[in-house]
C-alpha cells in the first residue's frame, strides 16, 4: 500500500496471489505429492513473485497512463515493455524451487 498509494492498485496485486493455486494443485496432483511444508513454502514464494510481477506491470501501466498514453495502448505497451524482466523473474524462480522437489521426495 505504501508503494502504490493506492487501494485499487493494490487490491489488484493482491488478489493475483491466489492464481499460483492453480498450477500448484495441478503439478502435486500431477507428481502425486502431499501438500506440505515444503509445498507451503514453494508456494509462499510463488506468490510473492505473483504480486512482485504484477506490481511491475500496474506500476508501467500507471507510468504509460500518466504520460499521456491511452489505456489500451498504455497496457500494451506496459506488456512489450516489462516482459522480459517478469519472464526472467519467473524462470529463475521455477529453476530455484527445482532443488526443494528433491528435498519434499526425500531425495538428494
Amino acid at each position: 500500500m505504501l508503494q502504490m498509494r493506492s487501494f485499487s492498485d493494490t487490491f489488484i496485486v493482491v488478489v493475483t496471489a491466489p492464481l499460483g493455486l492453480i498450477g500448484a494443485v495441478a503439478a502435486l496432483l500431477l507428481f502425486n505429492q502431499p501438500f506440505g511444508f515444503v509445498a507451503l513454502l514453494g508456494l509462499t514464494g510463488l506468490a510473492g513473485i505473483l504480486m512482485r510481477n504484477t506490481l511491475i506491470l500496474t506500476q508501467q501501466v500507471s507510468d504509460n497512463i500518466s504520460a499521456g498514453m491511452k489505456t489500451s495502448p498504455a497496457v500494451a505497451e506496459a506488456a512489450v515493455h516489462r516482459a522480459r524482466p517478469v519472464v526472467l523473474t519467473a524462470v529463475v524462480a521455477a529453476l530455484a524451487f527445482i532443488p526443494l522437489t528433491f528435498v519434499a521426495s526425500g531425495g538428494l
